[in-house]
């Protein structure tokens, strides 16, 4: 169930008196705050718990030190710090200044008065805008303070610290960057007219969900301050425990049918009461999803996949062209060894028949050469 709380019929006169109603979101800490008048109807107090509920916000924070310049009243952006009152500001004085982003993450910087004649506010006021990548704005308010605030609406951790180092004597001072307006988005709980009594509903279900009401006193609208939440769905599938988390009944793990199975329950406590708690048969089957992951499981499985018995067989294949490869590279290893071995061999014999030539030749040249001198 939703966190609810309704409060006494207001009559038509309407609201007995003024208050202040502040509602607070227990899970996400977002606070409204409403003011309500004396002779408010029903329907004016619903409106007006609705428009502050659905408000988004700013942070926006601002210094304590409303700074005057010289000639009278309070200082701008264009102020000049030579002009700032009281100050007493001198060249090369340091402006350190630290603090944290909307998400929380470290913003630090450091700004220094090169020349306090002409240097102006609105340099510091720049610096601090780079220092936070220009997701904040720094103005002066009209009465002369610094003022930070957030680009955006919603939830914001944004800060600032500046420290003024007053290096040369002066006394400049900011003051501490307090908040003024928390930023927030819009709360989760609607107000409604419940035969002319208010009622607050969290829109979301469950135990997690819910809200604190805190008034001004006296209480016109007849709601008790307190701290009201909502009831998580509770409950078995199949007989088999299950968790509930709001409206979702998860079967827990470790069960033998339901395990990981998440059931919707939109059932009201009155439909409960007057039904039964056996509430039907949940027909399943397999979604989409699971079906295409089984047949990825199929294709990949490590030992038993078609992708990897394909693989498999690829591998097999490979590994026989390698060995037919290693035989035939063995063999002509072995050819080109016989081809050596016979052409070393016809080397031999022809170096042979040409020595066997060359001795013949001189043989013959001697026969020639006494041929000649026996016929002298």
């Amino acid at each position: 169930d939703q966190a609810s709380v309704t409060g006494s019929v207001i009559g038509g006169g309407g609201l007995g008196g003024a208050q202040t109603i502040t509602i607070t979101d227990t899970l996400t800490g977002r606070v409204g705050t409403v003011s309500l008048s004396a002779g408010d109807s029903a329907d004016t107090v619903v409106s007006k718990i609705n428009t502050e509920m659905l408000t988004e916000r700013t942070e926006v924070r601002t210094g304590s030190v409303a700074n005057t310049k010289s000639g009278g009243g309070a200082i701008s952006a264009s102020t000049t710090f030579a002009d700032i009152v009281g100050a007493n500001v001198a060249n090369n004085d340091t402006i350190l200044f630290e603090g944290t982003d909307r998400s929380g993450l470290r913003v630090t910087g450091t700004f220094v008065i090169t020349d306090k004649t002409t240097q102006k506010v609105q340099d510091f006021l720049n610096a601090i805008q780079d220092a936070f990548g220009g997701a904040v704005s720094a103005t002066i308010t009209s009465d002369g303070k610094l003022q930070l605030q957030d680009k955006k609406a919603g939830d914001s951790a944004i800060t600032l610290t500046i420290n003024e180092q007053n290096q040369g004597g002066g006394s400049l001072d900011f003051g501490s960057v307090n908040l003024t307006t928390e930023g927030r988005y819009k709360m989760e709980i609607t107000a409604s007219n419940s035969s002319g009594a208010v009622k607050l509903t969290h829109n979301n279900y469950g135990s997690a969900n819910g809200f604190t009401i805190s008034q001004s006193l006296p209480d016109f609208l007849g709601i008790t301050n307190g701290t009201y939440a909502g009831v998580n769905v509770a409950g078995t599938i199949n007989g088999e425990a299950a968790t509930g988390a709001g409206q979702h009944l998860t079967g827990n793990s470790g069960q033998a049918n339901v395990d990981g199975l998440k059931l919707r329950i939109t059932l009201t406590a009155a439909q409960l009461s007057s039904q039964g708690a056996a509430q039907g048969t949940v027909t399943t089957t397999l979604g989409v999803a699971e079906q295409m992951a089984r047949r990825l499981k199929a294709v990949t499985e490590s030992f038993t996949g078609i992708a990897s018995v394909r693989i498999d067989s690829l591998q097999d294949t490979t590994e026989n062209i390698d060995k037919q490869i290693t035989d035939m590279e063995v063999r002509l290893t072995q050819r080109r060894d016989l081809i050596t071995r016979q052409f070393v061999k016809l080397e031999v014999a022809l170096s042979r028949l040409q020595t066997q030539s060359l001795q013949l030749n001189s043989r013959l040249s001697l026969l020639s050469s006494l041929g000649n001198s026996n016929r002298r």
